[in-house]
Formats: C-alpha cells, sequence, structure tokens
C-alpha cells in the first residue's frame, strides 16, 4: 500500500518471481541490491522428532530421501522462475536495480550482527540457531567470497571474523 501511495519508492518482497506474483512492479521500479535482510530461505520438512524416532529406520531414509530430492527441485524450478521474472522485470517492466553504497552496507550489517549478538546472549533457542548459521556461514564464507555481491547476504573477510 505504501508503494502505491508513493510513500516509499522501491520495495521487495523476496525473489524476483515472488516479487512479480505480487506485481510490485507495477507499483515500483527500483530494485535495491543486494537483499540483505533475506540471510537464507527455508525449504525442508518438519517432522515431531518423537514421531520420527517411533519410524523404522527404512522410513526414515525413504523420508530423508523424498524430502532432499523434493527440495532440490523446488530450488531448481524457482532459481529458473526467478531467472524469467528478473528478465521480463528488467526489460518489459522497466525496473531499475540500484546498488547501496558500501557506507551503508557496512551499518547494516554491523546493526544487525550487534542486535544477533544481543538477542542470541538472553535467548537460548536463538543463540542455537544464530550459532549455527554462523558455523555455516564460516564453512561458506570461501565460497561466498569469491561470488561477490551475488545476494548471498554478508560475506564478511578475515578481519571481521
Amino acid at each position: 500500500e505504501s508503494l502505491q501511495r508513493g510513500v516509499i519508492d522501491g520495495g521487495e518482497f523476496s525473489t524476483p518471481c515472488s516479487d512479480d506474483s505480487l506485481k510490485l512492479q507495477e507499483v515500483a521500479k527500483y530494485w535495491c541490491s543486494p537483499a540483505w535482510y533475506q540471510s537464507g530461505g527455508v525449504n525442508g520438512v518438519m517432522i515431531n522428532k518423537d514421531a520420527w524416532n517411533k519410524l523404522p529406520e527404512e522410513y526414515q531414509n525413504a523420508i530423508q530421501m523424498a524430502a532432499e530430492i523434493c527440495t532440490s527441485e523446488q530450488l531448481s524450478r524457482y532459481l529458473w522462475m526467478d531467472f524469467d521474472s528478473t528478465k521480463k522485470m528488467l526489460e518489459e517492466d522497466g525496473c531499475v536495480v540500484t546498488k547501496m553504497n558500501q557506507d551503508d552496507w557496512n551499518t547494516i550489517r554491523e546493526t544487525c550482527r550487534q542486535v544477533y549478538e544481543e538477542e542470541a546472549a538472553k535467548n537460548e533457542n536463538f543463540n542455537m540457531v544464530y550459532s549455527s548459521m554462523q558455523d555455516y556461514r564460516e564453512h561458506a564464507d570461501t565460497y561466498r567470497a569469491m561470488l561477490g555481491d551475488y545476494g548471498w547476504g554478508f560475506n564478511y573477510d578475515e578481519s571481521e571474523k
């Protein structure tokens, strides 16, 4: 609604395909890249742990395999739809991609890190998830740094670890 009324100049919901499904490009022509607020999508299956533990191992293996196949297929399909939506939104709908300047990017990164660490210090569940995400990020940083400004969230250099 704020986009339609001109209160804000741009918006982004999730990915190009998701944005296109909402027709955001009809009320806003600007995309800011990279998206900093969506650190990772979640695709998976959740099963009650007690129920899972009661399943025979062959059922657990079958469910795990099916979940991995479905997740891989969905991610591949979503990326392909993002390719199509990006092309359409840039070439046909006239969207313009803007880049955040490095000072703003650094301010956002540091503010997020401070808030995450404050919450992790007082919330055990948040800390568990945040620590897991930090472990994953550290494992992935070398490749992510090579990709540069691809939109994979924050890439920390060695001096920030």
